[in-house]
């Protein structure tokens, strides 16, 4: 395997790659801050998929005081309803699904808890004080492990496309491949992106050996699964 060529040119400040370099990082700075503006947003505006056992212990406990749900039975709904609550933990916010019944003849339902009732009426059997707030239908979208505001979500991905632009038509990046950093800009969104925007240019962490390996595409993949597992989980 070998290293990509140009690399040492555009660390010595010579040479062509130097001068494709120095013409993308006005825009590489711009997609940096935002990255990091996304980045940081998500554990300030989103909540950290959990379970309803957790919910229930915190309930318990009596270190929730106040639950919001999405609209699912009512008092005298009949059927079945998948609902999403979620609850400000010690210091950040959880969420979770789970479906309220009464209905016998009740399909599968994707491994989640099922309540014979409703949410308000199981938590305050826990504690009759806590606060059970109806939010509607907003259940908002998913981004690496947490559930977020849908713009949130359009953000990253938009600083996903723009990042593959410069990955594609920009310099050789430093430290993987193009498919090595595809993969990890891909599976790991949005830090993925922010770890290209980091390392993948020269600068300013200190730069590998011109004939430093690099991480291919195959291997990218398999690690960053690994990564993605327990950050999932």
């Amino acid at each position: 395997m070998t290293a990509t060529p140009g690399i040492d040119e555009a660390r010595d400040g010579r040479g062509p790659a130097a001068g494709r370099w120095t013409r993308i990082g006005p825009v590489w700075a711009v997609l940096l801050v935002l990255t990091l503006v996304v980045v940081a947003m998500v554990p300030l505006l989103g909540s950290r998929t959990s379970s309803y056992a957790d919910l229930r212990r915190d309930v318990r406990s009596g270190s929730v005081g106040a639950v919001e749900v999405t609209e699912g039975l009512g008092a005298q709904g009949q059927g079945y309803a998948t609902v999403q609550v979620s609850w400000r933990g010690r210091v950040l916010r959880h969420s979770a699904e789970v479906v309220e019944s009464r209905s016998r003849g009740l399909d599968a339902t994707d491994g989640l808890p099922v309540l014979d009732g409703t949410v308000e009426s199981d938590l305050r059997s826990l504690a009759p004080d806590v606060e059970v707030v109806d939010v509607g239908d907003d259940y908002g979208a998913t981004l690496a492990g947490w559930t977020v505001p849908e713009w949130l979500l359009l953000a990253s991905l938009a600083l996903w496309l723009a990042a593959l632009v410069t990955l594609r038509w920009g310099p050789a990046p430093l430290r993987a491949t193009r498919w090595g950093w595809f993969w990890v800009m891909t599976l790991l969104q949005p830090l993925g992106v922010l770890a290209y925007l980091v390392l993948g240019r020269p600068g300013p962490l200190r730069d590998p050996a011109p004939d430093a390996r690099q991480l291919t595409g195959g291997w990218s993949f398999l690690l960053t699964v690994v990564v993605l597992v327990p950050l999932l989980g």
